[in-house]
């Protein structure tokens, strides 16, 4: 089982880890069943006689304890389904549990495709690692199947890392970093997190998404913020694809969000939340571009912190949206100073990505997370990933880079006003 928590960390941290390490083995279970289906059509003809549905139609088979099922077609098309209200699916547990020898069956071909399924994954946990394109999508295919321990993970991780956040800023301000240190596990766990973040993402996850950020109160939490929070534009082109899943239905929590925030990076974030979902969902574009030039002056006037750069965000974001619906392409020269300039080829993950902040105002007063936001809006989730990455990527911030990422996005705000450069 994977662990995600330093040794000395005590049974709270402890009990955290365990949990999503079932998330984790939840996410391998339900792909190794996938591949298994998938790779023995003997697997499927039995999985179809055993059941009463018909040879001729499909079979929708139903995942325990998921609202999640595979369907398998007449033509042995396989695919993952969500069943949110679906009647009538066959159930998966209640034939193995009526048939031992296919229970028997089902799970020696899980035990086969269950090793390649954990070396897939690796790269999603491991520190130091990167998925590569073609793995990330051999994972992300089946997010009806997984999104649900993918984003429960997530979760747990964010909640993790607040707790974490106290002792990795300790051993920055006393020197240089030890090779073992928690804050060598710290943005090894935040990646993992946007990995499983993005595999949840996708538009469809939308209801039961929205569902679940409507059963709380946001205090200190939007879809976004946990990945915008770490400024890194990686994170938070995840983050954009994140809210964008959300979708319309967060639209007011996250104006209350923008109203409320004390801090330039709340404004920024909330700004950022809604003009991904403002992009992905037309049908509220002109409504969110209106809310937010109406909260313009009074959210700036209530700013503490950071007030002089608030103005720039908010004026970024509405030329954005502003021109979206004529216009979707990225900043030429933002797009340049992250190495993107060669679109999908060169994909999201580049060192620069990995590492300059997406509030940072240039010369021009362009706030570079809005100003590459159609890129990001418009890449593939794949494509937020190398075409191809060894298991230790060249591309991630090195040991004592880290320091720097933690104090800039937890560190005590500067006492001189920001330049813009």
């Amino acid at each position: 089982m994977i662990r995600i928590e330093p040794r000395t960390f005590q049974s709270k941290i402890e009990l955290a880890a365990e949990a999503a390490g079932a998330d984790v083995a939840q996410l391998i279970a339900n792909v190794s069943l996938a591949l298994a289906v998938e790779a023995d059509v003997s697997l499927r003809e039995r999985l179809r006689h055993s059941s009463p549905c018909p040879p001729d139609q499909t079979l929708i088979l139903q995942l325990p304890g998921l609202p999640a099922a595979l369907e398998i077609g007449p033509g042995d098309l396989l695919r993952p389904l969500r069943t949110n209200g679906t009647a009538g699916a066959t159930q998966l547990e209640a034939l193995v549990s009526a048939d031992s020898e296919l229970g028997a069956r089902v799970a020696e071909a899980c035990a086969e495709t269950g090793p390649s399924v954990r070396a897939l994954l690796t790269s999603f946990f491991l520190p130091g690692s990167l998925p590569s394109r073609v793995d990330f999508e051999a994972v992300c295919r089946w997010g009806p199947l997984i999104e649900a321990p993918a984003y429960r993970f997530s979760a747990r991780a964010f909640a993790t890392l607040d707790a974490w956040r106290s002792a990795a800023l300790r051993e920055v301000a006393s020197g240089p970093l030890p090779p073992e240190s928690v804050v060598s596990l710290y943005y090894p766990l935040v990646h993992s997190a946007a990995h499983l973040t993005l595999v949840s993402s996708d538009v469809g996850a939308g209801g039961w998404l929205a569902d679940m950020a409507r059963s709380f109160a946001w205090i200190n939490w939007t879809p976004s913020f946990p990945l915008t929070r770490e400024r890194t534009v990686w994170l938070a082109a995840a983050a954009a694809k994140s809210a964008a899943a959300f979708g319309p239905d967060v639209v007011e929590p996250y104006l209350r969000a923008l109203s409320d925030g004390r801090h330039a990076y709340k404004v920024f974030d909330a700004l950022f939340g809604l003009a991904a979902i403002a992009m992905a969902h037309d049908r509220v574009l002109a409504s969110i571009t209106k809310a937010i030039a109406a909260a313009q002056d009074a959210s700036i006037s209530r700013i503490t912190a950071g007030a002089e750069q608030a103005p720039w965000m908010f004026r970024s974001a509405l030329a954005l949206l502003r021109r979206w619906q004529d216009d979707r392409s990225a900043d030429p020269v933002a797009s340049r100073r992250l190495g993107w300039d060669a679109g999908a080829s060169v994909g999201l993950a580049t060192r620069q990505a990995l590492r300059l902040d997406p509030s940072a105002i240039d010369a021009r007063g362009q706030v570079l997370g809005f100003a590459v936001l159609p890129a990001i809006m418009q890449a593939r989730p794949g494509e937020h990933y190398p075409r191809r990455s060894p298991l230790r990527s060249p591309l991630l911030p090195g040991h004592q880079e880290l320091a720097g990422l933690l104090v800039r996005a937890w560190g005590p705000p500067p006492k001189a006003p920001h330049t813009l450069h």
